[in-house]
């Protein structure tokens, strides 16, 4: 069997893995810290002018304006960057970040760069405009475009009128060649008054505009940009915050570089991109259009923008807005700035009436797609020694508003010759129905170490154990955070090996012989948790019962837990996690089944199944902190007792662990890759796997 404290762990790391490779987007939370009813946050792949491309949608109530962000470049993706630098936005938009094809996430191994035409561009960009139009049934959106954004913004809007509230065009592209012979006699004579013979000689080795060459070019731009008269915010600050951004991997930045680095190079001599011109190219635009331009901007001059805008027709209206503290970059040197005026232009142009939702065709406001992975995985525990293996996974929402639905599959097998298969399913059904099934089959050789709590070391004995085990658990949502329903689990087993003299082997022991077991019963949780798998504060507590009647199995016996968590955090940054349990079984309980301490989970640094009995105890306490990036460490104490009654469980020495440990967070939600070493009055041990112990 999957090892019980991977099973959560693996179905997340499958996930991030079929959504991006552990890249996640965090949910925007509401006042209790949870997220927020109505608002979404989602990163999602779709294929568009036949190539899968990454968008970034963020927005606290879907029923505000869509608005849609073109990027610079080509290939200057600014999905890293958006919910850092213009988060605030989120607020009144939904607002969408694409990672256009050849740019960021978008930028795949394989990628034909003969496709980076400004047609197929604007071709991507009007299906993205249809698909969200449907998606969240808005009759219109908002257009703004950035830099090479611009270019094809303002020509889909002249296009397509119909699909647009707006467009703005920041750092609008007028003329290429125009504005290039305008920022080169700025450069030209700021150099001769700051006396840079040097920089002055490299500029006239370069000659005049236009630049044949792309690599002249780029060379042109980065003494402008040098000179202030480019990017706002340097290239390390922009590395730094795509670096922490949890919607990019280490490849996906590797991908934003390389797209970045190529810029528009392949399309550098094409006519319909060398000749851009909106003078002869879009003299009339029917939406209503605003130019945000930075005072200092020479990439994309300001006089250029303002001759443009004043020859445009322009029956909905226009407008040129000066950002007297930017150059190329608004948004980035003047986010609050960037947001009022944004806020202005919805305010000035969006009828909400009209954004109504409205009927989608054929269920397209919310394309269901179902996502796949195959995943290798590693592990290490002392019940296991190093241990590997692979999962299959499959994920689709069966509604548009619902989690998704996933289903599992896994083999693993460890250098200790344990061998599991096991098939795990986790579907989220409309009205707040859940259903939780799994099968699971193992060949398992482990320790035994008798019954109680004073079993010595002396006592271990081997023996290997053949299982299936079916589990089915039905749950319903009857309020906000309380999940109750019934729960059924079939168990056989058979001890295919055991040690001779052994306890096992003497047949006084329950269950010692294998056999068949059926049992029903009820489950009740309240989660109340910030987040699932890194909460900062909120409770949990789950509440279970199984009855295994002997008439339907080899004995009769009864299960009973509780688990209560809760976590606070501490300072900006830190969380106090608390943890107790209490487990009992009563009536002619298998050996096997019995409650037990050890193990990743629970008392570590003692061996999984160390001590058990009728009734088992536990409380834990871990302080989780971080060290650097996606770094973090975690300290920890936990006390154990095990009795055959629960008024014995105050007598006798406690079982105690002590250690610590580090986390990697493969993303902001995803599952953390888990390092943890402890000690305790029967033992020590290393862990490397996945996911919080709680």
């Amino acid at each position: 069997m999957i090892p019980p404290a991977l099973r959560f762990p693996l179905l997340l790391l499958a996930a991030a893995s079929a959504s991006g490779c552990f890249a996640h987007t965090p949910a925007i939370p509401g006042p209790d810290g949870r997220p927020l009813p109505g608002s979404i946050a989602s990163l999602e792949k779709l294929e568009l002018g036949g190539v899968e491309q990454w968008i970034l949608i963020r927005g606290a109530d879907t029923t505000n304006p869509v608005l849609l962000r073109l990027h610079g470049g080509p290939g200057a993706a600014e999905m890293p960057l958006v919910h850092r630098y213009n988060g605030n936005l989120e607020d009144h938009f939904v607002v969408v970040a694409w990672d256009q094809r050849g740019a960021g996430k978008s930028n795949r191994r394989g990628f034909d760069e003969a496709s980076m035409t400004l047609e197929q561009f604007l071709q991507d960009a009007h299906e993205l405009t249809l698909h969200l139009k449907a998606r969240f049934g808005q009759e219109r959106i908002y257009l703004v475009g950035h830099s090479w954004g611009t270019q094809l913004g303002i020509r889909l809007a002249a296009r397509h009128p119909e699909d647009y509230w707006a467009y703005v065009g920041m750092a609008q592209l007028v003329n290429q060649e125009r504005g290039s012979h305008v920022a080169h006699a700025w450069l030209s004579d700021r150099l001769r008054e700051e006396g840079r013979a040097r920089d002055l000689a490299r500029l006239e080795a370069l000659g005049p505009p236009p630049f044949p060459d792309h690599a002249d070019y780029v060379r042109f731009m980065r003494m402008v940009d040098a000179q202030g008269g480019g990017m706002d915010v340097g290239f390390g600050r922009l590395a730094w915050a795509a670096l922490r951004a949890p919607e990019y991997t280490l490849p996906d930045l590797a991908r934003w570089l390389g797209g970045a680095n190529r810029g528009s190079g392949p399309m550098w001599n094409a006519p319909d991109y060398r000749d851009h011109d909106l003078f002869r190219g879009v003299p009339r635009l029917d939406v209503p259009a605003y130019f945000f331009a930075g005072r200092r901007d020479y990439n994309t001059p300001l006089a250029l923008v303002r001759e443009y805008a004043e020859v445009l027709e322009a029956p909905a209206g226009r407008e040129v807005v000066i950002f007297e503290g930017s150059a190329h970059t608004p948004f980035l040197a003047e986010p609050e700035r960037f947001r009022d005026a944004m806020l202005r232009v919805r305010a000035e142009t969006w009828a909400p009436e009209r954004a109504a939702p409205v009927a989608a065709a054929d269920g397209a406001a919310a394309p269901l797609r179902t996502d796949r992975v195959i995943l290798p995985f590693l592990f290490y525990a002392p019940e296991t020694k190093l241990g590997g293996g692979a999962v299959a996974a499959g994920y689709r929402r069966l509604a548009p508003n619902l989690p998704s639905s996933s289903v599992l599959v896994a083999a693993t097998v460890t250098a200790r010759r344990q061998l599991s298969l096991d098939l795990e399913s986790e579907i989220h059904r409309p009205g707040g129905g859940r259903v939780d099934a799994s099968a699971g089959f193992s060949h398992f050789p482990d320790r035994f170490f008798g019954v109680g709590p004073d079993t010595p070391d002396e006592a271990e004995e081997a023996y290997t154990s053949r299982n299936v085990d079916l589990r089915l658990r039905l749950q319903r949502q009857v309020r906000p955070g309380l999940r109750v329903g019934p729960q059924a689990r079939f168990r056989w087993e058979e001890l295919v090996e055991v040690e001779e003299g052994g306890l096992l082997a003497g047949g006084t022991l329950t269950g010692a012989e294998g056999g068949t077991w059926l049992g029903l019963g009820a489950v009740a949780t309240w989660d109340r948790r910030d987040n699932v798998l890194q909460p900062r504060q909120g409770d949990y507590l789950t509440a279970s019962f199984m009855g295994f009647p002997g008439a339907l199995g080899t004995t009769g016996y009864r299960q009973a837990m509780l688990d209560a968590r809760r976590f606070l955090p501490l300072g900006a940054a830190s969380t106090l996690a608390l943890r107790t349990t209490l487990q009992g079984a009563g009536g002619d309980v298998p050996v096997l089944l019995l409650p037990a301490l050890g193990g990743r989970d629970r008392l570590r640094g003692y061996y999984e199944g160390r001590v058990r009995d009728r009734v088992v105890a536990s409380a834990q306490g871990e302080v989780r902190f971080p060290v650097w990036w996606r770094l973090g460490g975690v300290a920890f104490g936990e006390v154990g007792q095990v009795a055959p009654r629960l008024g014995e469980l105050t007598t006798g020495r406690p079982e105690m662990s002590a250690g610590g440990g580090l986390r990697f967070r493969l993303g902001q939600d995803a599952a953390r890759i888990r390092v943890d070493y402890a000690v305790g009055r029967k033992g020590s041990g290393l862990y490397l796997t996945l996911g919080e112990a709680f």
